[in-house]
């Protein structure tokens, strides 16, 4: 969409069509974010994916102190 006031007319558009709500969710999504661009999977010699970390920002990392099971 080229400007904010076409985007608007397009969601009160699929807003009016009185759609069940997931479906007008899903719309209006996949209006205002555009598909993403898939990553090929790397994989080994042996036909497995190669697992990496993800860049989540530091401090977000998962630690033993954060299971809410253990003492």
């Amino acid at each position: 969409m080229s400007n904010d006031a076409e985007v608007l007319a397009t969601v009160r558009h699929i807003l009016d069509e009185r759609r069940p709500a997931e479906d007008t969710i899903r719309a209006i999504r996949k209006l205002l974010e555009p598909p993403r661009e898939r990553q090929p999977v790397e994989l080994t010699g042996r036909g497995w994916p190669v697992l990496r970390a993800s860049e989540a920002p530091s401090g977000t990392a998962w630690e033993y102190h954060d299971d809410p099971e253990m003492p």
